[in-house]
């Protein structure tokens, strides 16, 4: 939260940490992959909701008696919100950055699976034959994950306060 993961080196982890470099390389190859390690068990959560949403055919999901449970895309803003500072300062307002390559990457793995696994009901809501081959879907997972992180980007920095429900409706809009 102090600086840009680029700017931090393994010495300053470690020594942080009171553990030599020998430790931290037998757990994160870099700075950058440590930092992914611990934010992908929450989005890797995330994904599991989008594809287990993906495939309920009916019923709403309930957090508790009387509380629907979150939207994934709802999550993730959560997600980006208790994380903010890591995000506001490795993500700029056009969504570039290291934190936002791998977040793209994620957002396209989740993407190609929904779109595989889901295809048939997909094409059927959208009232179309859906057949995209691997380089058209790989090309839709890309265009998707992109996009969302410039929407990401720029909700990080319009200088509002972090709303979720405005990037849940950003994001609901564009898709």
């Amino acid at each position: 939260t102090e600086q840009e993961i680029s700017q931090i080196s393994v010495a300053q982890i470690a020594r942080a940490a009171q553990i030599n470099r020998v430790t931290f390389y037998s757990h994160a190859t870099s700075p950058m992959d440590l930092l992914a390690q611990a934010l992908r068990e929450q989005l890797d959560q995330v994904r599991r909701h989008l594809l287990t949403g993906a495939s309920a055919s009916s019923g709403a999901k309930t957090a508790g008696p009387g509380h629907p449970a979150p939207r994934p895309i709802e999550e993730l803003a959560a997600h980006l919100i208790a994380h903010q500072a890591v995000y506001r300062r490795n993500i700029t307002a056009a969504g570039h950055g290291t934190v936002a390559d791998f977040l793209s990457e994620h957002f396209a793995h989740s993407v190609h699976q929904v779109i595989s696994e889901h295809s048939d009901r997909i094409a059927t809501e959208i009232g179309s034959g859906l057949s995209l081959s691997p380089t058209a879907l790989n090309a839709t997972a890309q265009f998707i994950s992109h996009g969302a992180i410039g929407v990401i980007g720029v909700w990080l920095h319009d200088g509002s306060e972090l709303d979720p429900q405005r990037l849940v409706t950003y994001l609901d809009h564009l898709f």
